[in-house]
């Protein structure tokens, strides 16, 4: 509207001028020169030259990022204790020792595989001792692992062996004997190899292999080797007898080593043939003998299985023992080799009670009982055995007595009809210089025996002795005490 206006107020000449004036403003073609060159103060601000400004550059600030520190594992209880143990203050070693023999009975069933090997890995290992046992106390290490063993377990301690003292040692025998594995068989095997020969096997533990026998390719005949290594000799050969019970061991296998084998029975017999006597029992018990009377039986056992040319003259001459029990095993190993053994022999190990109830049970399996002396065979004679059997116990008199004699005989009627059962009354004592001796006569009762069986080495749990003088109570009042105290008391009362 503005525009309008102007336009109608000066009409066609201000359009002119108008027109003029932009033309005059138009630049010049390029190319062309200009008329003059402006003055600075002509030339606009657009066309001035202008400073070079450096441009400011700031430095570029990381931000701070603190690390995130993870926090560490808490240490276990196990390897805190194994810390302290080797801790060179003996207040923390002793108290580590301390809480491990407390802990460590309980912990071999929870112990994981590497909590194992752990412990085993820490027994090879040399602890302060500070005057309290020092690394003895490895075997407890070892001992926790044997609780539970492992398959894990077998090469770790093939791996550590050579670095136990001998008490650990003999507890890795002990987890590798506890494992029913050939490859448990095989490292025990390596060790032997390994370490025999330098005396450094202090021994194998032989009852759980005794237990269950197994693998034997692999322990035989090779172990048979290392009975030149003393600490081993009767472990290797008890061992080597339990496997010929069973079968395992043929005589071929042990035919190259019929000769070291009776060597080591000749070195005892030796020592034995001297001390024989006809008289009385004691010399049988005493400590140098009798240690040297187990071993040679043993072996005579054993010598059962070697092939028959070999080792017959040995066990002929054994005969001529006094001892019953040598007499014993020489006899049965002859007749386990088809030999005839004159009727002299079993009499004399029927007449000691030590010996009696194993003839009458050894010629039962064999179907040879016509060869047990009747006057041995009847179930008084062999109840005779049975209480000195439990007599011989460690814990009770630890050996035959020197005279037993029977008193009586007690039937006991049971609750099921037409069933007595009799208990064995016997008087026994010890003679100078035994402790017992000033005791005189005492008592003991065997049974019961169902009557009317045939006779048994087997009473039904009755036998017992409190060592009270035989004299001063009847023999039903020794069967009633005895029963008192076996929880078994009379049915009735006592049938003779």
């Amino acid at each position: 509207m503005f525009a309008q206006n102007i336009a109608a107020r000066f009409g066609a000449l201000s359009f002119a001028l108008a027109v003029v004036l932009i033309a005059g403003c138009q630049e010049k073609p390029a190319g062309q020169q200009a008329d003059r060159t402006p003055t600075p103060d002509e030339t606009p601000d657009a066309e001035k030259p202008k400073p070079v400004v450096e441009p400011v550059v700031k430095p570029v600030v990381e931000p701070v990022v603190e690390p995130v520190v993870e926090p560490s594992p808490p240490i276990s209880k196990l390897d805190q204790l194994l810390r302290d143990l080797r801790s060179e203050k003996k207040g923390v070693h002793d108290a580590a020792r301390r809480e491990f023999e407390t802990l460590l009975p309980q912990m071999g069933n929870a112990l994981t595989v590497a909590e194992g090997e752990k412990l085993l890995r820490a027994a090879a290992e040399q602890y302060p001792s500070f005057d309290s046992g020092g690394d003895d106390f490895t075997a407890t290490l070892v001992a926790a692992t044997a609780q539970n063993p492992k398959a894990e377990y077998v090469p770790v301690v093939v791996e550590i062996y050579g670095k136990l003292n001998d008490d650990a040692k003999w507890q890795a025998s002990v987890l590798l004997a506890g494992l029913e594995t050939r490859e448990a068989a095989v490292a025990t095997m390596e060790i032997l190899r390994t370490h025999a020969a330098d005396g450094k096997v202090p021994g194998l533990d032989i009852g759980r292999l005794a237990e269950k026998p197994r693998h034997a390719e692999v322990f035989f005949p090779e172990l048979l080797k290392y009975v030149t290594a003393e600490q081993l000799t009767f472990d290797v050969y008890r061992l080597c007898l339990v496997y010929c019970n069973e079968g395992l061991v043929p005589p071929e296998k042990l035919a190259p080593f019929a000769q070291q084998t009776l060597k080591d029975y000749r070195a005892l017999a030796e020592k034995l043939k001297p001390a024989q006597s006809a008289e009385g029992v004691a010399w049988m018990w005493e400590a140098d003998y009798g240690q040297s009377r187990y071993d040679a039986a043993m072996l005579l056992d054993l010598l059962g299985y070697f092939p028959t040319d070999a080792v017959e003259t040995d066990l002929q001459g054994a005969l001529k023992y006094a001892d019953p029990r040598l007499k014993y095993f020489a006899i049965f190993s002859l007749l386990r080799q088809g030999k005839t053994v004159e009727p002299e022999h079993f009499k004399a190990v029927a007449g000691h009670t030590e010996t009696r109830a194993w003839l009458y049970e050894e010629l039962g399996k064999l179907e040879k009982s016509s060869l047990m002396p009747k006057e041995f065979a009847t179930q008084a004679a062999l109840a005779e055995c049975d209480l000195v059997a439990w007599l011989l116990h460690p814990e009770e008199l630890g050996r035959v007595p020197d005279e037993v004699e029977l008193m009586e005989t007690v039937g006991v009627e049971t609750a099921e009809a037409g069933t007595t059962h009799d208990y064995y009354v016997f008087r026994f004592r010890m003679l100078k210089p035994h402790p017992a001796a000033a005791n005189g006569w005492m008592a003991g009762v065997s049974g019961p025996f169902v009557r009317g069986d045939p006779p048994t080495i087997s009473s039904q749990g009755g036998t017992f002795s409190r060592f009270e003088p035989a004299e001063g109570k009847t023999a039903q009042q020794h069967v009633d005490a005895v029963r008192a105290v076996t929880g078994q008391l009379p049915d009735k009362e006592g049938t003779p």
